[in-house]
């Protein structure tokens, strides 16, 4: 099980995408604590007008949450009711008004649990911290409480899809695109300077900071090992990089560069069509594989030629 969620606004817009009509299956499983527990708009609506009451400079005083078993597991009503039930404790907004909300999708069911976040006693709204980590502490017990399967998760904070994937929304970089033009990069490199000349081809600069990042030709800041976390560990990454390694500029410097540079262009490689990129990285692993065929074969032939000589 995977949950997450943040402080939102808007409970027209939110209302609107909960009971979008490209689901499958949408079933309001429970409406409380608002003067309008049988419509879901309005619900939310009077939620967010209590906010109000805080006069909140963010206009966030709804808690929107996804509750999401795997693919292939089904949960009943009482099951998410509970789960929201838990999550709520855990986030400290027991007695809040909320909604809870059921989708199946593409086949695959999940929840939403939307939580009004008005404290009346204070006239404050209550505190948000460390939902990340509470987040996976519920998913972790329930698994147990309902004997769901084990999700994969990242060991700390916000993953680096989640992170990064925002730069990029930010500054139109294809985080997806980049990935597979730096994995070319590398794979093709025999040691540090030809990764760097590599990576420049696609006006990508390597810095190093408290660790090794990639400065794209926008500014963006990416990780080098989570970049490169499904080719390579990040001691591979060192051991091959060690030779260029102390002479890296530092991220501020290579920004610099990168707003110097003059051959920047919008039909750089790094914005070529990633098929083609798929596909020259695709080659290259296909002629690796061969060229290590080759030489497990030349090897075995040789094996066997002082077999026979040695009569055996």
């Amino acid at each position: 099980m995977i949950i997450n969620g943040q402080a939102v606004k808007g409970a027209k817009r939110l209302a609107h995408h909960l009971m979008k009509p490209e689901n499958e299956k949408v079933s309001i499983l429970e409406i409380s604590g608002t003067a309008s527990n049988d419509n879901l708009k309005w619900a939310l609506m009077d939620m967010e007008a209590l906010g109000r009451l805080t006069q909140s400079r963010t206009g966030k005083v709804l808690y929107h949450a996804n509750i999401n078993p795997q693919s292939h597991e089904v949960l009943s009503r009482e099951d998410y009711i509970r789960s929201a039930d838990r999550l709520m404790n855990e986030l400290g907004f027991e007695g809040q008004p909320r909604a809870v909300v059921m989708h199946v999708k593409q086949g695959r069911q999940h929840a939403h649990l939307v939580v009004q976040l008005t404290d009346l006693d204070s006239g404050k709204l209550r505190p948000i911290s460390n939902n990340y980590y509470k987040h996976r502490t519920v998913a972790k017990d329930l698994e147990k409480e309902l004997r769901l399967d084990r999700s994969p998760r990242r060991k700390s904070g916000k993953s680096f899809e989640q992170k990064e994937a925002q730069q990029a929304k930010k500054l139109k970089v294809d985080v997806s695109h980049l990935r597979t033009v730096v994995t070319l990069a590398y794979e093709t490199a025999k040691q540090g300077k030809d990764f760097l000349r590599n990576l420049r081809q696609s006006a990508i600069e390597l810095a190093k900071g408290k660790r090794l990042v990639l400065v794209d030709e926008r500014g963006g800041i990416h990780s080098l090992t989570r970049t490169l976390k499904a080719t390579a560990k990040p001691k591979e990454i060192k051991d091959k990089l060690r030779d260029v390694i102390p002479d890296l500029p530092s991220p501020e410097e290579a920004k610099e560069r990168q707003r110097l540079s003059e051959n920047i262009s919008e039909h750089n490689r790094l914005y070529q069509s990633e098929d083609i990129a798929l596909r020259q990285l695709a080659e290259f692993r296909q002629k690796k594989l061969m060229e290590e065929v080759q030489v497990r074969m030349i090897e075995r032939q040789r094996q066997f030629q002082r077999q026979k000589g040695l009569g055996l």
